[in-house]
């Protein structure tokens, strides 16, 4: 029901476990324990009517340690999806295992930690896997947003991701307007689910600032990929009459 806490949110907040049973004395987690609720679903719709609830713990909870079976990476997720929400920024396992502790008084290894923020970001900024198809929405709202931005995506035969290049139309603005005409070109690989390459060119503007002019991804870091961002770059920016030949494609 809208509003309503479920059992294991229920038994995580006041660190008790359950066990859901038809009704079986002998199946109950404490057979001595006087919590019980009791609940059927109603024929129409989806909504469930609790008819008894006896919220009241005999059962011994020391050295429980707040490890409860109902604090699976589903649950314990949803409980850290709202937080995400309104933060809209990711966090790390160590950083979920601190929050969890201090608002619900859960310890959670680092592996399981792990999965509650997948979980928890595939619920509020849906599955990695979906964010590619997003890619050319990206760049086109990046484009309309500042006109001159140049874009590009590259996929496979299979119609799966490559390559993207994107250069702001900031960056390419100080560019041509800028006197010193050297770029430096670097790469990094990406961690997370999805492994790949990050690709980065930028420049020194007039005052010895670093300046960023362009970047990309990849799937791999090769000559291909290489070749790929490299042509892009030299589309994007053209080749200035007074650049050195030598560092022309």
């Amino acid at each position: 029901m809208p509003g309503v806490p479920s059992p294991s949110n229920m038994a995580i907040a006041d660190t008790f476990s359950v066990l859901l049973v038809e009704t079986s004395d002998e199946a109950r987690l404490d057979g001595k324990c006087e919590f019980q609720l009791r609940a059927f679903k109603m024929q129409k719709g989806e909504y469930w009517m609790v008819r008894m609830f006896l919220k009241g713990h005999t059962c011994n909870i020391d050295g429980f340690h707040a490890r409860l079976r109902q604090a699976n990476s589903w649950t314990v997720g949803e409980l850290l999806a709202p937080k995400l929400q309104v933060h809209d920024h990711s966090l790390k396992p160590k950083d979920v295992m601190v929050e969890m502790q201090v608002e619900h008084g859960l310890h959670l290894l680092y592996t399981k930690a792990r999965r509650v923020k997948d979980h928890a970001e595939a619920s509020v900024f849906g599955p990695p896997e979906e964010s590619f198809k997003l890619l050319p929405t990206y760049c086109h709202r990046l484009k309309e947003v500042n006109p001159g931005t140049i874009t590009t995506i590259k996929t496979n035969v299979a119609n799966q991701f490559e390559y993207m290049f994107i250069a702001h139309a900031a960056s390419l603005y100080g560019f041509q307007t800028v006197i010193r005409l050297i770029i430096s070109i670097d790469g990094t690989y990406l961690k997370g689910k999805f492994a790949g390459i990050m690709f980065v060119a930028i420049f020194l503007d007039a005052i010895n600032q670093v300046f960023p002019l362009a970047y990309g991804l990849g799937d791999v870091e090769d000559e291909l990929s290489w070749s790929w961002f490299l042509n892009e770059l030299k589309n994007a920016i053209g080749s200035p009459e007074d650049c050195m030949k030598a560092l022309q494609m």
